[in-house]
This record gives C-alpha cells, structure tokens and sequence, in this order.
C-alpha cells in the first residue's frame, strides 16, 4: 500500500510539471534576440506556433530567398502583398479544415517561435549591420558617439517568399529616440531587407540590438 501511494504521488507530481510546461509557453511575451560579445544570441521565446499550415497557391518568384537582400521601395511593396496574399491563403486554409472538424478557426496568424529561427535570424540580421554603418557614418564625426541602437521589429515571413520587416520605434543606447536623420535612415534601410524564410511562416515581433563597435 505505501509503495502504491508513493507511485500515485510521484504521477500526481508529473502531471503538474506538464501542466506548468503547458502555460508557461502559452503565456506571450515580447520575444528578444540581442548580439553578445561571443557571436552567440540571447533570446527569450514569445509564444508557440500556431495550428499548421494548408495548401498553398503558386508562388510567384521571390528571388534568392536563402540570403539578405535589399530590396527597392517598389520590390519591397510587391514582396510584402505576395507574403500577405500567402499567409491569408493559408489561414483560410487553416480555418476551413477546423471548420470540417467542428473545431474553431485559428484567431490569428501563425506566431513564429523564436527559440527555433534564432540562430539563422540572428545571422541574418548581423549581414545587415554593414548596411546600416552608412546611417551612422552619414552623422557629423561618423557618428562615433553613438554606438548601439535597438529597434522594435515585426517580421512577416512566408516558407517560399522569405521574410519581409515592418519597424517600430528606434531607440538609443540610452533609450531615447534618435536623431531623425538617423532614424529615418535606419528604419528606410531595415524596411528594405528582405530574409530568408522563418520556418513554417508567420509573424514574429523582435526587439533587437544592433551593435555597431
């Protein structure tokens, strides 16, 4: 009998582990990716992905979707509608097989999870930071006092198109806006990027440090 109460206590025990495991990772948060000095990355996941994805139409050609490329305002338009026009594809593709299970449709698109694209997303955003030096070597003495910036990102990607970025603020060091020369230099030049694709596709909302020393 005691030997059977301790098997009975020690289920009870992993069963409420499960449980813990279960909401924590639905429990969103702003996701994290910031540069150390090792090169490595430092994240904190925003939530799970979402239900997975349906059939797709034909894809137009997205170019090289396996590197960093900077896009023109009008490749940049074209691309994000191909993306949009995918992922709502998809989500209603989604929607209709829940419907023909009696199950309710998906509130949103899929969220990225950043704990599986961190380390290609992190080398994709490093390839960048050679386009973004010329923001800060277009500031009066090369912008040698300012050495960081931290933006907010929401990256829409697509498995066939890539990955296309809208940006939020843009902040300091020091947390304070920057000038808006700057500003408008890099968040022209981050708009323009088009990355490699983010797993299955989504969205995912970064707050991300680029480092420039």
């Amino acid at each position: 009998m005691q030997v059977q109460k301790r098997y009975l206590l020690a289920l009870a025990g992993a069963a409420l582990a499960v449980v813990l495991v279960v909401v924590l990772r639905g429990r969103g948060a702003p996701a994290e990716l910031a540069p150390r000095a090792d090169g490595a990355a430092r994240d904190t996941p925003g939530s799970a992905a979402t239900a997975g994805e349906g059939p797709r139409a034909a894809s137009p050609s997205p170019g090289d979707t396996r590197r960093v490329r900077r896009l023109t305002p009008e490749e940049r338009r074209q691309l994000g509608a191909q993306i949009a026009a995918h992922r709502q594809a998809a989500r209603e593709a989604v929607a209709r097989a829940a419907t023909s299970r009696n199950q309710p449709p998906p509130p949103d698109d899929a969220v990225v999870p950043l704990e599986q694209v961190g380390k290609p997303l992190q080398d994709a955003l490093q390839e960048s930071i050679s386009l973004l030096a010329e923001c800060y070597r277009q500031l009066p003495g090369g912008g040698s006092s300012l050495r960081s910036a931290t933006a907010l990102l929401t990256m829409t990607s697509d498995p066939e198109l890539g990955t296309v970025i809208d940006t939020g603020a843009i902040r300091g060091p020091d947390g304070r806006p920057l000038d808006a020369k700057l500003d408008t230099c890099m968040r022209d030049t981050i708009d323009s990027l088009a990355l490699p694709p983010l797993g299955a596709g989504g969205k995912l909302d970064l707050q991300y440090t680029f480092d420039f020393d």
